[in-house]
């Protein structure tokens, strides 16, 4: 994560188990959570080298809450303190060609759209510079990127991209830049308001400056029970709502709010608008607050009916977990805490070969593992793959039965 809270915050973190925990974005109290789970791994992406670590991990409690004003929806018992994000944190996706197109359509179309040429472009938790890389090397720009997880060279493109391994600097010296960039971060920051505002005070006085946003859509969540993709890490769920309501109260005048990645995230671009300012209007959540009330029926649901599968599919041979980030790790903490129903997570990250799933202890393999095994099952954890699973599958020579969780 490229954002280190300070002393100084403006918003007090809830304390675990305050009776009524105030929304990160707006302060609104929330009455109760409707989705909740005890004792998950704090992290889910932090590479775990033995079986007893993994299981050793700290832990915390999910309660998901939806607050009534702002419409965002976040862990009410969500505590910084144990959190922590180094070098050993690893959730790179990059190793999915399917995933590696998605960048290259991002990066293609911010170019041909924002006339990214000879640009500088600043990237807020690059991971390992894969997006920020193909910016500037297909539109000959220059690039910064933030994140204390990257472990590459300091410079690179003959020193026209520079990293630097640490967080982004909420300070108030102007950032200069073209377009800033900011995936998968928003949803991951204690206090997300805060993050928002100390880029609007940087960009001061740059209303060309262009900045982009990605997160989780919560309402794809929502709309599809994937109560796999609700972990400790995450400390909000952006609806469309939410999100607009945060960067318009922090001096941004939203310019594209839209999906993408098959529905999984929002994309919003906005330009900075002259600071602070009440949104225009108070957002409609009557669809988002049924949406929760269904979730959290249907959640439990698909919790009894995926380990009566698991069960089931056991009697005749191993049953694998493709995927072992964020989603695997859920799944398998919810479903087989005990390792006795899943044989072994598969991924594709090398990273992760050879280490363990966090508070399971699941092993984590290569897919040519699977080979000449006995397989009753393989449950993909994200759909989006699904086509380039199977085709990796049968080059391999797998035939096993395949299906989404």
């Amino acid at each position: 994560m490229p954002f280190e809270p300070s002393g100084h915050d403006t918003q007090t973190v809830p304390k675990v188990g305050t009776a009524r925990p105030a929304c990160p974005l707006c302060g609104t109290p929330v009455a109760q959570s409707f989705f909740e789970q005890k004792g998950i791994p704090i992290h889910e992406n932090v590479l775990m080298p033995s079986r007893e670590e993994a299981r050793a991990c700290p832990r915390g409690d999910l309660a998901v809450a939806l607050c009534g004003l702002c419409g965002q929806i976040f862990n009410a018992t969500f505590d910084y303190s144990g959190v922590r994000f180094s070098a050993a944190y690893n959730n790179a996706q990059t190793y999915s060609p399917r995933y590696l197109d998605y960048l290259e359509e991002i990066a293609g179309d911010l170019i041909e759209r924002h006339a990214l040429k000879g640009k500088t472009i600043v990237e807020i938790g690059s991971g390992q510079g894969t997006l920020l890389l193909r910016l500037c090397r297909n539109g000959q720009n220059r690039g910064v990127g933030y994140d204390p997880s990257y472990s590459g060279p300091e410079t690179a493109e003959g020193g026209a991209v520079r990293f630097f391994r640490d967080f982004f600097d909420e300070g108030d010296s102007p950032l200069v830049a073209d377009l800033v960039v900011c995936r998968q971060v928003l949803d991951l920051v204690p206090q997300p308001r805060r993050l928002v505002a100390a880029l609007s005070r940087r960009l001061a006085g740059s209303s060309s400056t262009t900045v982009c946003f990605e997160v989780p859509d919560v309402n794809w969540m929502l709309n599809n029970c994937a109560l796999w993709d609700m972990g400790y890490e995450r400390r909000s769920y952006f609806s469309p709502q939410s999100l607009r309501w945060l960067f318009e109260h922090e001096g941004f005048e939203s310019t594209r709010l839209s999906s993408s990645f098959g529905g999984q995230y929002l994309w919003l671009e906005a330009h900075p608008a002259g600071g602070p300012r009440p949104p225009s209007a108070a957002p409609d959540l009557t669809g988002l607050a049924k949406q929760t009330e269904e979730f959290a029926v249907l959640a439990q649901r698909k919790i009894a009916a995926s380990l009566r599968n698991l069960q089931e599919a056991g009697s005749a041979g191993k049953c694998f977990v493709w995927g072992a980030g964020a989603k695997g790790v859920m799944f398998l903490n919810l479903l087989d805490p005990q390792c006795q129903l899943v044989h072994c997570a598969v991924d594709l990250n090398p990273a992760k070969q050879g280490k363990f799933v966090p508070g399971t202890g699941h092993p984590i393999v290569w897919p040519e593992s699977l080979r000449g095994l006995r397989i009753a099952r393989i449950v993909l954890m994200n759909p989006i793959y699904l086509d380039e699973t199977r085709r990796l599958l049968k080059k391999l020579g797998i035939s096993a039965p395949l299906e989404c969780a």
